[in-house]
């Protein structure tokens, strides 16, 4: 899902974001108190 040209033109602020590492990917899920 990429925004348009006319949208990134038009906006003051462009964050991309990428996933590098994660625990939900190993298979751990959310913990009480933390993430939940």
């Amino acid at each position: 899902n990429v925004p348009g040209q006319k949208l990134l033109t038009a906006a003051d602020y462009v964050t991309e974001m990428k996933l590098e590492k994660h625990p939900f990917s190993r298979g751990i899920k959310a913990r009480d108190g933390i993430e939940r």
